[in-house]
């Protein structure tokens, strides 16, 4: 008999223990608190490594935008023919 009472008070303390983390992490979870945490650690984190400089006029990506004329003047279809990119070694 004991056995068996001791089985449900474990039970039951199991799920008072996670009834009350899963109250614990609502109220935490609808005030923002982990939120504004992790906004603060963010804005730390920038301070903290300062300024980047700005690497555009030496860096070897280019991004190319298109509007939609120029997309439709384009005389291909996809998928492109090699001779219309560019030399990548350029």
């Amino acid at each position: 008999m004991k056995i068996k009472q001791k089985t449900w008070q474990n039970i039951l303390a199991g799920v008072i223990i996670g009834a009350v983390v899963m109250l614990l992490t609502i109220l935490i979870r609808e005030t923002g608190m982990i939120e504004t945490v992790e906004l603060k650690s963010i804005d730390y984190r920038f301070k903290r490594r300062g300024p980047i400089e700005d690497i555009r006029e030496r860096s070897p990506i280019v991004v190319v935008a298109l509007d939609q004329e120029s997309w439709e003047s384009i005389p291909y279809r996809f998928p492109y023919p090699r001779k219309m990119w560019g030399d990548p070694s350029q």
